[in-house]
C-alpha cells in the first residue's frame, strides 16, 4: 500500500501558476478514480494558495500512469509518498505551511475538502483516519500554542498591505467585491480601522447587505458597482468568480472619469478578477503574489510558536507510525490464528477419533483445553509480533 501525494503551492509556483493547475471538475476528478481498483482513495484539497492530490495506491508505478493520464501535472508539482505525506498534512494543518503563517481557514477547508470526498465515496479508512488526525492535530496546536495569535488570515494581510502603500487607510475610500468566507475576512480586518466609507458588492444582493451592515457601510448591486469605483481609493477584490470582474475597457473608462486621482486595486481572489496586464495611469493593482514580504515578517513573528508547532507534530507523527505499523500487521496476525484455528479443528477430530467412545463431556473438555492452548501461545505470539512492528524500522507505507 502506498500513500501519495501531489501537490503544487505558494512555496514554488506564482498565482499565475496555480490557476493554471486549478481542479475545477471535483465530479470528474472522483468518477475518473472510482472504479479504479489500484487507486483505493483519492481526494483533493484546493486553496487559494495550494492545489494538492491525495491518493492510497497499490501499484506506485501504475498508479502515476494513471494518473498523469487523468490529470495534467506540470512540472511544478511536488510528488511524496510515504509517512512523509502525513507530517506534510499535519504541517498543512497546523497553518505553519500557509502563505500566512498560522492562519485558521485552512482548518475549514481541509474538513471541506474531506466531507466532499465522502459524499463521493473516495475516501476510505487510510485518508479517513490520516485527515481526521490532521484536523485534531491542528485545533490542538492552536490551543497549546500561540501560533495563530493576532493578524493571520489572507483577509487581514491584504488589509496591512493596503497599510504599507497608504502609510494609513484612516479616511480612506474602501469598496470589497465579494461577499464570501474571504471577503468576510477582510470586513473582520477592516473594522477595526476608521474607514471613511466602505461599499460592498456582490453576485448575491442579500449577502452584500449583511456585510455591508457588518461593516457599518452601503451594499452595491454588481450594476451600481461602477459608481463606487469611482470614488474609492482602495478595491479589494475576494470573490469565487470564474471569470474577470474588472476588464480592461471598464477600468479604463472608469479612470478617465477619476480625473488623474489613483486607484488601488488589491485582488485576492483565485483565479484572480482582475484581467491581466493592465496598464493603465494612475491605476496600481496588486495580487496575493505581493504579500509574500508580509507573510516572511509574519513568521519571523512567530518562530517560536513554529518550533512549538513542529515539536507538538513530530510527537503526533510518531503516534501515528505504530499505529500504521498495527495496522499493517493485523491481516498477518488475523491471517496466522485462521490457519492456527484450522490446524487445531483437524487435531482435535483425529484425537477423538484415536479415543475410544470418547463422552460429549471429554470432547468438550478437550475443545476447550485446545483453544486455550491455541490462544495461549497464540497470545504471546501476537504480542511479539506487534512489539516487534511498533519497534521496527519499516515503514507501513512502502516507498
Amino acid at each position: 500500500m502506498y500513500l501519495l501525494n501531489y501537490r503544487i503551492t505558494h512555496h514554488s509556483a506564482k498565482i499565475a501558476e496555480l490557476e493554471c493547475t486549478r481542479f475545477n471538475n471535483f465530479d470528474g476528478f472522483y468518477e475518473a478514480f472510482s472504479k479504479n481498483s489500484n487507486i483505493i482513495e483519492s481526494l483533493i484539497l484546493q486553496t487559494c494558495n495550494r492545489n494538492e492530490f491525495y491518493f492510497i495506491v497499490k501499484d506506485l508505478s501504475k498508479a502515476i500512469s494513471q494518473i498523469n493520464q487523468k490529470i495534467q501535472l506540470s512540472d511544478k508539482f511536488e510528488k511524496q509518498t510515504g509517512l512523509s505525506v502525513i507530517d506534510h498534512l499535519f504541517q498543512v494543518a497546523s497553518g505553519i505551511d500557509s502563505l500566512v503563517i498560522g492562519e485558521d481557514q485552512i482548518l475549514s477547508q481541509i474538513k471541506d475538502s474531506f466531507n466532499i470526498a465522502q459524499e463521493k465515496k473516495a475516501v476510505g479508512p487510510v485518508l479517513s483516519h490520516i485527515f481526521q488526525k490532521a484536523m485534531s492535530i491542528g485545533k490542538k496546536i492552536r490551543h497549546k500554542t500561540e501560533i495563530n495569535k493576532g493578524s493571520v488570515s489572507i483577509g487581514s494581510i491584504a488589509v496591512d498591505y493596503c497599510k504599507k502603500i497608504f502609510g494609513t487607510i484612516q479616511d480612506q475610500v474602501i469598496t470589497v467585491i465579494g461577499a464570501g468566507k474571504i471577503a468576510t475576512l477582510v470586513a473582520k480586518s477592516l473594522l477595526r480601522h476608521n474607514i471613511k466609507a466602505t461599499f460592498v458588492s456582490n453576485r448575491t444582493f442579500a449577502r452584500a447587505i449583511r456585510l455591508a451592515k457588518e461593516l457599518g457601510g452601503q451594499a452595491l448591486r454588481l450594476d451600481e458597482l461602477n459608481n463606487a469605483l469611482l470614488i474609492s481609493d482602495i478595491v479589494i477584490l475576494a470573490t469565487s468568480a470564474p471569470h474577470p470582474i474588472l476588464t480592461k475597457i471598464r477600468l479604463e473608462k472608469i479612470m478617465k472619469k477619476r480625473d488623474g486621482k489613483e486607484l488601488v486595486i488589491i485582488d485576492i481572489s483565485i483565479p484572480r478578477n482582475i484581467e491581466n496586464g493592465l496598464e493603465i495611469p494612475n491605476l496600481k493593482v496588486y495580487d496575493i503574489d505581493e504579500f509574500k514580504s508580509l507573510s516572511k515578517k509574519n513568521r519571523l513573528k512567530r518562530l517560536d510558536a513554529i518550533d512549538e508547532t513542529k515539536q507538538i507534530i513530530k510527537e503526533a507523527l510518531e503516534v501515528e507510525e505504530r499505529y500504521f505499523r498495527q495496522q499493517f500487521i493485523k491481516p498477518l496476525i488475523a491471517s496466522i490464528y485462521s490457519n492456527a484455528e484450522e490446524i487445531r479443528k483437524k487435531e482435535l477430530e483425529k484425537l477423538i477419533k484415536i479415543l475410544k467412545n470418547p463422552s460429549s463431556n471429554d470432547i468438550e473438555s478437550l475443545d476447550k483445553f485446545s483453544r486455550a492452548l491455541v490462544n495461549k501461545i497464540f497470545a504471546d505470539f501476537s504480542s511479539s509480533i506487534k512489539n516487534a512492528a511498533e519497534n521496527s524500522g519499516f515503514s507501513p507505507f512502502i516507498i
